[in-house]
Parts: structure tokens; C-alpha cells; sequence
């Protein structure tokens, strides 16, 4: 019995978390302490792996919102195939072709520009507009291009047959993680709610509503 995939296991493929870690180590540290060609071409790697199973991922989650079941194995590599060979020209192109590489700097400085204009209103600075990110063309990073074939080794390994391993959805693990955290907190509510109820003594009877002014025996008849 086939199973269908789980929406979006892809985010929490180690490959994926391994190159998004890789990505961000790199941006954020190598670069700046010892930039090389090395460090120059770790982000390509990591960016061919990470956008097409990022897209598959977005849509997998959004169709089975809509169609309030996951999408079947055979829809879901057709959509991984897709999503890789729009990744691959959206990488290659601008590499290799003046228009696409001017596109390429407007579109991700249009993608990047309502972060950088919350960061600038949250420190008090008014937004800059619109600019075109740096890029230089560089054939070399053609290089990074194979990483699509371990992106669709990543995104097809799904649970297919009653003996596969499921991964679970990306939304049902962050689910996982809160899930203890409310348990603790309703265990502390209903803590306090017990603390408020006054206890029994052996032999009394309890009160009823409106009747806590009376004690024992001073009942009205």
C-alpha cells in the first residue's frame, strides 16, 4: 500500500539542514573572514540544493491546504522536476546572459527590499527604495549546477510502502516542538484551578451554591 508524501519533508531532509547551515555560516562569517574562491563557491552549492526543494516544499504545503490532502508520489516528482529546472535556469541564466542577469539583480533586490525597509522603520530610519543587488557574472559557477541531482534525490525520498520511513510534514514538526510547552502550561492552570478548591474534611458535607456563610448544623431548616 503506497503511502502519499509528506507535505514539505523536504525541510527537515540533513541535507537540506546541513546546506542551510553551510549558507548561512558562509554569508555570514567565511565571507568576511577569510574570503576566497572557496567561499565564493559554497553559496552556489548550497543555493542550487536549497531553492528548488524550498519552492517544491511551498507548493506541496499550499496544495495540500487547498486540496486538504497531500499530493499524490507521481504529482510530486513531476513538481520537483519542475521546480529544479526553473532553479537551474533562474541560476544558470543570469551567468550566461546580460538580460537575465539585470533581471536577476532587480528581482532579488525587489525580494529583499520589504525586509530591508522593516528593518530600517524598526531602527527609526526611513526605507531606501528599491536597488539592484551586486552580482558579477561568473561562468565558473556553473560548477554548482550537479547539486540539482542531489536535490532530487533529497526530494523524492518520501515514504513509499508500508516499510518506509515517513518524514514528517514541516508544520506537524514545529507542532511537535510547542506541543510539550502548552502541555506544561495547562497542567499549571488546572495546578492553580485544584489550589482554589477547598478541600473536604472527613465527615463534611458539602456546601451548596449561596450557602457559604452558614457553617454545620446552622442550616435554616
Amino acid at each position: 500500500m503506497k503511502r502519499n508524501p509528506a507535505p514539505g519533508g523536504a525541510l527537515i531532509h540533513p541535507a537540506f539542514l546541513a546546506a542551510l547551515f553551510v549558507l548561512l555560516l558562509n554569508d555570514q562569517v567565511l565571507k568576511r573572514a577569510c574570503p576566497s574562491v572557496m567561499t565564493g563557491k559554497l553559496s552556489d552549492f548550497a543555493g542550487v540544493l536549497l531553492l528548488p526543494l524550498f519552492l517544491h516544499a511551498l507548493l506541496e504545503l499550499g496544495g495540500a491546504r487547498i486540496r486538504r490532502q497531500p499530493l499524490s508520489a507521481a504529482s510530486a516528482d513531476r513538481l520537483l522536476v519542475v521546480c529544479i529546472t526553473v532553479s537551474l535556469l533562474a541560476f544558470a541564466l543570469p551567468e550566461v546572459w546580460k538580460p537575465a542577469e539585470l533581471a536577476y539583480r532587480y528581482g532579488l533586490g525587489a525580494a529583499r527590499w520589504p525586509f530591508q525597509a522593516l528593518f530600517a522603520l524598526s531602527s527609526g530610519q526611513a526605507p531606501l527604495g528599491i536597488r539592484p543587488v551586486r552580482a558579477t557574472a561568473d561562468v565558473t559557477d556553473l560548477l554548482a549546477l550537479p547539486m540539482a541531482l542531489v536535490a532530487l534525490r533529497v526530494g523524492r525520498q518520501r515514504a513509499r510502502g508500508s516499510r518506509g520511513v515517513s518524514q514528517v510534514s514541516s508544520l506537524a514538526f514545529f507542532a511537535r516542538l510547542f506541543l510539550p510547552l502548552r502541555r506544561f502550561q495547562r497542567g499549571r492552570m488546572h495546578e492553580r484551578s485544584a489550589e482554589k478548591v477547598p478541600r473536604l474534611m472527613p465527615g463534611d458535607a458539602p456546601r451548596a451554591p449561596g450557602l457559604a456563610g452558614y457553617s454545620r448544623g446552622s442550616l435554616p431548616q
